[in-house]
């Protein structure tokens, strides 16, 4: 029991938690995509290799509590999220290789199509072309965590299945 609770909670209240981090560290005016955005490589993390851990209705609660904190429209964060997932699964649904190598270069597939799709949104709902300097120096960043999260993740996930067989 205590283990489905786990998975089915667990992802969305890390995502919650690197939502509030992203947060909790004000950068200064102009300066808000310099920052990386942990909470989105936690996403992509459990999306492309958890699948069965985040599911539609906690993304859209994360996309909603996203917006909360950022102060962007109701539901675009959610309709961004669910999207990137929708287009990350038929582009690397495909491949089933499990190693570091390809689950990263899945990741950076993942953080650019959220990227795009979020420009995408910038350019449409706000009419404001921000300055690509400082979205693709967030971008970066972003992508530069992803590996240290995906190994952190993995070690929790492998961990907490090996407790599950020393109790058994």
């Amino acid at each position: 029991m205590r283990t489905k609770n786990f998975k089915l909670f667990f992802p969305l209240f890390i995502c919650i938690f690197f939502l509030y981090v992203n947060n909790v560290i004000i950068p200064p005016e102009g300066y808000s995509f310099i920052a990386p955005n942990l909470s989105l490589s936690c996403f992509i993390f459990w999306i492309l290799n958890k699948k069965n851990y985040l599911n539609d209705i906690q993304i859209f609660m994360l996309g909603i509590f996203a917006d909360l904190l950022y102060g962007s429209p109701l539901a675009s964060s959610s309709l961004i999220f669910l999207l990137t997932k929708y287009v990350l699964n038929l582009v690397v649904g495909k491949y089933h290789i499990k190693n570091l190598q390809i689950n990263i270069a899945k990741g950076f597939i993942g953080i650019t199509i959220y990227y795009i799709l979020l420009y995408i949104f910038i350019i449409l709902f706000y009419n404001i072309y921000y300055s690509l300097n400082y979205f693709f120096m967030g971008y970066f960043l972003t992508f530069f965590t992803y590996p240290i999260i995906y190994i952190f993740f993995n070690w929790i996930i492998h961990r907490k299945k090996s407790d599950e067989y020393e109790n058994n």
